[in-house]
């Protein structure tokens, strides 16, 4: 036996009994804990199904509140381009975003390299079109936006939301089996709260088809933050083998993360190279753009301190 087995507690203070078969688990604190919470979000969404409000599907989706693109800027850094620059790289996103080839695209460059910056101004831009389905915005080390677990549901609730049609789709799913959230994978997660509810909207649409003719976007950002390398790898898996099998969904995913081994394997698979449009970084020359945000903050910190600055040339 190991020496370092806890002592199972009920057998303590016992003497002189014999155990004859059976399975005994030592359960430690934290499967304790976790079992404490799923029961916990159980009863929640027990509750929850007796009612089709926005705060009822909230309560069961349990989303990353700081995760999206609109997330306050005091729970993290949120980074924008500046104006006027990452010309190049924004309209190379918006050619891929209008073409059919190859629902996702993988933004990838070393770190500090502006992916950040790049995703977080084109949600921007296409939320102010009504155009961006949902958003994740991974965070090592930020709670909540470090794990996987709340990832899918963060997007279905941003989905229910930004695409309104969907949302008794997935309340519907959620009535019939709400164990979806905290039991299933990800990739049963995404099939459900995600695709389907996206398939099947037309069903429940007010708006005729042709409002839907240009595809929504959904932004991934920083996947290669995740705590759960392996989680992340599971979900690039089942995210390109969907989109390959619904070549016609519209709906485009752009992904950014740095060149990890467990986000490459899954995006050099042939199917990966036939869903997957790719955007290198280091293929941009950005020596204008830093020269411009340098020549704009100088006559910024030039104009605020004029006083002081007379005998010095305008930059």
């Amino acid at each position: 036996m190991d020496d370092h087995l806890p002592m199972i507690s009920m057998f303590s203070n016992a003497s002189r009994f014999e155990v004859a078969g059976g399975t005994f688990n030592a359960v430690g604190r934290d499967q304790i804990n976790i079992e404490q919470q799923n029961i916990f979000h159980n009863q929640v969404v027990h509750n929850a199904l007796r009612d089709d409000s926005d705060l009822a599907l909230h309560a069961i989706l349990d989303p990353v509140g700081d995760a999206g693109y609109n997330r306050s800027k005091l729970t993290g850094p949120v980074a924008t381009c500046y104006e006027g620059t990452r010309k190049d790289v924004i309209a190379e996103i918006v050619r891929w975003r209008k073409a059919d080839d190859h629902p996702i695209c993988w933004l990838t460059g070393p770190a500090g390299s502006g992916k950040s910056a790049i995703s977080q101004t084109i949600a921007e831009r296409y939320a102010a079109k009504n155009r961006l389905a949902a958003s994740f915005f991974f965070f090592r080390g930020a709670g909540r936006r470090s794990k996987i677990t709340g990832f899918i549901p963060t997007l279905a609730h941003q989905l229910s939301l930004s695409v309104p049609s969907t949302k008794p789709l997935i309340q519907s799913l959620l009535k019939n089996d709400p164990s979806i959230v905290t039991d299933h994978s990800l990739s049963h997660q995404f099939e459900k709260l995600i695709l389907e509810p996206y398939l099947g909207r037309n069903s429940v649409l007010s708006k005729p088809f042709s409002q839907w003719t240009k595809p929504k976007l959904i932004v991934v950002d920083a996947l290669d933050e995740c705590d759960d390398k392996d989680s992340a790898a599971e979900f690039i898996e089942a995210l390109i083998g969907t989109l390959h099998k619904n070549r016609g969904l519209r709906l485009r995913f752009l992904i950014t993360s740095r060149v990890e081994e467990h986000i490459r394997k899954q995006l050099d698979t042939d199917m990966g190279r036939a869903v997957v449009h790719r955007l290198f970084l280091q293929d941009f020359d950005a020596r204008l753009d830093i020269r411009q945000f340098f020549q704009s903050r100088f006559a910024t910190i030039y104009q605020q301190n004029s006083r002081v600055m007379q005998t010095v040339s305008h930059p």
